[in-house]
């Protein structure tokens, strides 16, 4: 098996949205990893290294390098015991504070200003330019001829802002072998990824105002 790269940015859609800078979130649960169940509060852990980040959502059995986390710190955390949304472990990316994700969900305009920059490649894939970002970029050699990556997407937009000029997006860039260009493997939430929602109005174990289902992106590598 060869080398393959990945990269996961998040981004808000625009600078002056309704929220200032809107929060929104990517639970990842990892890379042909498992999960078992349990029930309590979500707990996160916020000193992460982008190496420990990388590493908790990545099968041991492949070897990693290279990883860059493009974003602050404060916006990414480990997290675990999150068995009611469909995860038990995994990592938290966000374009605001990683520590407001828990619940209740008693803030309809929770929010923080991360100041980053977006991605050229969500500009290019969503057609606007993005903002306060947060990026994952690692590379890795596979050991088995499918990787996949379970996630799930949440935003403070949803879903008073359903069909408007502001929108909160997310990509699961790859490339390598038999990958022409970087492709994007995520759900394109431009084109009606609303259908996939859980409105989470008053609930207790998010902030956000609605999330995914769990999702898997899946690629065939060599």
């Amino acid at each position: 098996f060869k080398h393959h790269y990945m990269k996961i940015p998040l981004r808000d859609s625009f600078k002056n949205s309704p929220f200032t800078s809107l929060k929104q979130f990517v639970f990842l649960s990892g890379l042909l990893l498992s999960s078992y169940s349990s029930f309590a509060q979500l707990t996160i852990d916020t000193t992460a290294t982008a190496e420990q980040l990388a590493n908790s959502i990545v099968d041991p059995a492949y070897n990693i390098s290279n990883v860059k986390l493009n974003c602050t710190k404060l916006a990414v955390a480990k997290f675990t015991n999150a068995s009611s949304i469909g995860f038990e472990k995994g990592i938290l990316l966000t374009t605001g504070l990683a520590s407001l994700s828990k619940g209740p969900n008693n803030n309809a305009r929770a929010s923080y200003n991360n100041g980053y920059p977006g991605d050229v490649q969500l500009d290019t894939l969503y057609g606007f330019e993005t903002y306060d970002g947060c990026a994952l970029e690692f590379d890795f050699i596979p050991t088995c001829d499918k990787v996949k990556i379970r996630y799930i997407f949440g935003t403070e937009e949803y879903p008073a802002y359903v069909n408007s000029d502001f929108t909160d997006i997310i990509g699961f860039y790859i490339s390598g072998p038999g990958i022409k260009y970087p492709k994007n493997i995520a759900l394109n939430w431009k084109d009606g990824g609303t259908d996939y929602f859980i409105d989470n109005k008053n609930g207790t174990f998010l902030q956000y105002n609605g999330y995914t289902k769990p999702m898997t992106a899946v690629q065939t590598v060599i």
